[in-house]
């Protein structure tokens, strides 16, 4: 290592600095071509900040400070080490100005992608706007080379619909993604916009970062070095990069720190709110929480599955409706459980909140007590292979009298071959029918609505829809649907409408084929809840609504649709329709081999009861005056 102040010329050391006479110097420094030289500058010892960090190809290293300024007192450290393994790309998804999803990894095996450029962002940053005309022309000599460019917007104050205002402020031709709890800036260490993170899809590598050019201000004019054209340049190549990282310029974008945190009393009972609702003894996680040692030996998976927005496993938009069952972070909480996780997972003092271990889960939820009707169809017997058909079983309720039902949860006993369950009055094989109940992987059961309920009248059949999905070995389920009664009927009657389409043709090797479907309302109705279906190529799906003589409306968007975690949605506060609105459902679905899920990329699709078929429909649970 090298200290050297530009005060004072070190030939001995083999490096020199040379002021250029505009705020900027020369370092010059000796070294073996492979080995990597690390420049740092400081104004006071102690206070070290990247300059720049060089693959050398030859046997020395000849550098422009532009941070100089008037070298009245400025030191320099420069060291030396061989080339080492480029730090990998942690994983991400954000959703971007319009509410469209992207994930960093959902690329890994597209092969027409090469790498990424993420450029973080900030509304109104000046330096940014300078290096827009570069931006620009970085976009049209590599997106055809198959870099995708994104800018990333971690500032606090900036939200969803200013980041739109901006893209169209600014004429902006790339997603800018809303880092609203700045996890992506945090991971990435980023703290000012206009800092540039180039990644190597293959692999997630990061082979550069730092600034576009060699300009620090929006002041400086015209740079003549490119540092981003340079490194993609040589990357897409085939050769090695040699600027590897520059200090960054731009406007500062600090991370909100959330204090001092205490595994204690703040990141521990977070978990016990968000998490341990899962992961606890015989719950569904693959694994329980309950101390901190395992939390700690989990929190790379932890940081990763927030990071990725995988959990907690809730998947609208946060900036459309309100829900009761809403089960994801708040700001506040991603960002303390990411800042704790980035910091080592301290321990602290105090005592750990999750040894506190809660109960197995009782069969049915604590809140509605045992039922007053448990009606139980034969044993399933499902084979270990082939193609499943719906089964469609006829049961008798045994019901001596009229009820009102306030709540109804069927379950099977055996979860890993149940695609889904579908029950509904009488004995009718109509797949969609209105259900009295129903059963997907992820689905939170909930007693209706308060006021509602479904009559069942006495003698009634009920219909069984069963789907199951071989899993390899023979194998059997039961299911139970349990049923609570009220004592005294509700003022209304629960329906459920299946908004659905049947007339799509998926192409082969797509990944945005976008369908709709839609309705008007007859009648004045009240809205309680929404669920989105379809299989495993569903990508996602939105909900709105347009009055007459009105604006349309989103009443809930699910960007990132998950076939294997499925969601109904209850609206926190009932929502009125008035008779005459539009209804309509809108989504996409992902046939392309970048959906890890897809059976086929390179088959058509349409239609169909299986898995490997697909579905489109809205469910909608309303009442009617």
């Amino acid at each position: 290592m090298i200290l050297l102040s530009a005060l004072w010329l070190l030939p001995a050391y083999g490096a020199t600095v040379r002021p250029l006479g505009n705020g900027s110097a020369a370092v010059e420094t000796e070294g073996g071509a492979g080995n990597v030289i690390t420049i740092e500058g400081a104004t006071e010892l102690g206070d070290w900040n990247l300059i720049t960090s060089v693959l050398l190809e030859t046997n020395g290293l000849k550098w422009l400070d532009p941070w100089a300024g008037n070298l009245a007192k400025r030191f320099y450290r420069i060291s030396q080490l061989p080339d080492l393994e480029m730090s990998h790309a942690e994983n991400f998804r954000l959703l971007d100005h319009t509410g469209k999803s992207h994930e960093l990894e959902y690329y890994w095996n597209d092969e027409r992608v090469s790498a990424f450029v993420l450029i973080f962002a900030a509304n109104g940053c000046g330096e940014l706007e300078s290096q827009l005309p570069a931006i620009r022309a970085l976009q049209q000599k590599f997106e055809p080379r198959g870099v995708k460019f994104w800018m990333i917007n971690s500032n606090p104050s900036d939200t969803r619909p200013t980041l739109a205002s901006e893209v169209t402020r600014l004429g902006l031709t790339m997603p800018v993604l809303h880092d609203r709890a700045q996890t992506v800036a945090r991971i990435y260490n980023s703290s000012r916009a206009a800092e540039v993170v180039c990644i190597a899809r293959e692999g997630f590598e990061i082979f550069y970062r730092g600034a576009i050019d060699e300009r620090t201000t929006a002041l400086q004019g015209t740079a003549s070095r490119n540092f981003v054209d340079e490194a993609l340049t040589q990357f897409l190549d085939g050769k090695p990069v040699t600027v590897r990282a520059t200090k960054p310029a731009g406007c500062d974008v600090p991370v909100v720190s959330a204090g001092t945190l205490d595994y204690s009393t703040e990141i521990a009972p977070i978990l016990q709110s968000k998490c341990v609702v899962c992961h606890s003894p015989g719950n569904v996680a693959p694994w329980a929480m309950t101390n901190y040692a395992i939390v700690r030996d989990y929190a790379g998976s932890i940081l990763h599955e927030i990071s990725a927005k995988h959990m907690p496993p809730w998947h609208a938009d946060p900036a459309y409706g309100r829900f009761q069952n809403d089960m994801s972070l708040s700001v506040e909480d991603e960002r303390k459980l990411i800042q704790w996780v980035t910091a080592g997972a301290p321990r602290g003092t105090g005592p750990d909140p999750l040894e506190n271990i809660p109960p197995p889960p009782p069969k049915w939820p604590a809140k509605l007590g045992e039922p007053d009707l448990i009606i139980r169809p034969p044993l399933q017997q499902i084979d270990a292979s082939g193609v499943e058909p719906y089964r469609y079983i006829f049961v008798q309720s045994g019901l001596t009298n009229d009820v009102w039902v306030k709540a109804s949860i069927v379950r099977p006993s055996n979860t890993r071959v149940v695609h889904h369950y579908l029950v509904w009055e009488g004995q009718n094989a109509t797949q969609m029918a209105s259900g009295l109940a129903g059963y997907v992987p992820g689905m939170q059961p909930l007693p209706m609505p308060e006021g509602t309920g479904l009559l069942l009248k006495k003698d009634m059949w009920l219909t069984f829809n069963l789907h199951y999905t071989p899993t390899g070995e023979p194998t059997t389920d039961q299911p139970e649907l349990a049923l609570w009664f009220y004592d005294t009927p509700p003022p209304k009657q629960l329906l459920t409408l299946p908004l659905l389409n049947d007339t799509f043709t998926i192409p082969p090797n797509v990944n945005e084929h976008e369908i709709s479907a839609e309705f008007i309302t007859p009648f004045p109705a009240t809205l309680y809840g929404m669920s989105p279906h379809m299989h495993l190529r569903g990508a996602r799906m939105k909900f709105e609504i347009v009055p007459f003589g009105g604006r349309r409306e989103t009443l809930l968007s699910v960007p990132h649709y998950h076939f294997h975690w499925q969601t109904g949605y209850r609206l926190a506060e009932p929502r009125q329709i008035p008779a005459g609105t539009r209804v309509i459902v809108t989504g996409a679905f992902d046939n392309s081999i970048q959906n890890l899920d897809n059976p086929n990329p390179n088959v058509a699709v349409q239609w169909g009861d299986q898995s490997f078929d697909e579905m489109f429909i809205g469910y909608f649970d309303f009442t009617v005056p």
